[in-house]
């Protein structure tokens, strides 16, 4: 079923989590970029940020990870007014960064592994120091939403290319299917730089590791 294939990222995407988004921020600033891929590599010369996709792994254009992100933020929002205006803020707010998975949207398969990158603009926020401040206001966001969410274990952090991330993870149920994933942030140049992977099984978690790992900075 193809929600099944987008459920690794509509039910989860970041949304707009904080207040005071307007409609000046709507494009990248300075020397913000969307970031190219080169064969399996993701870069993005604003953070100085690298990531290698196993091989064959598909990738989306900005487009269409827009379509997506708003998709999902929608279904998060569901009814709820205050929160559908907080998606709306969003669009003007975050900017996406790479969406990945191992098979094509659509694939034959009962779930679609995937890594998505995101970064949200801070300036107006300065008592976010760190990820976990940042995803501290992203679980109250998402606890008040119109999907159910389990957080089974505290935030912790890991050093990926020589920064300190701060992890959350958390568990969606879709149909039959349970949803595993882990959101990663780091305050970077301004912005929440974060990345989220989505699995089901522990063989496909175990596939996203090594994604996580080749994470650089220069």
């Amino acid at each position: 079923m193809l929600a099944k294939q987008y459920a690794t990222l509509m039910v989860s995407l970041w949304i707009c989590v904080l207040t005071g988004c307007d409609a000046a921020n709507k494009s990248p600033r300075g020397e913000l970029d969307f970031g190219t891929i080169s064969g399996s590599t993701y870069s993005n010369k604003y953070f100085g940020l690298t990531i290698t996709l196993p091989n064959g792994w598909a990738t989306q254009d900005h487009e269409a990870q827009r379509k997506l992100m708003k998709h999902g933020t929608e279904m998060i929002a569901g009814d709820d007014k205050n929160l559908q205006a907080l998606a709306k803020a969003s669009e003007l707010q975050t900017v996406n960064l790479l969406a990945a998975f191992a098979h094509p949207v659509g694939a034959p398969v009962a779930f679609n592994p995937s890594i998505a990158c995101l970064a949200e603009r801070l300036d107006k926020f300065p008592g976010i120091k760190r990820g976990s401040d940042y995803l501290f206001h992203v679980r109250k966001a998402m606890e008040a939403g119109q999907i159910k969410v389990i957080f089974p274990k505290d935030v912790w952090s890991e050093r990926l290319g020589g920064r300190e991330f701060d992890v959350m993870p958390l568990e969606i149920t879709v149909g039959a299917t349970t949803v595993r994933q882990r959101y990663y942030a780091l305050v970077h140049k301004g912005y929440a730089l974060g990345c989220i992977t989505s699995a089901s099984t522990n063989d496909q978690e175990l596939q996203l590791k090594p994604v996580m790992e080749s994470v650089t900075f220069n």
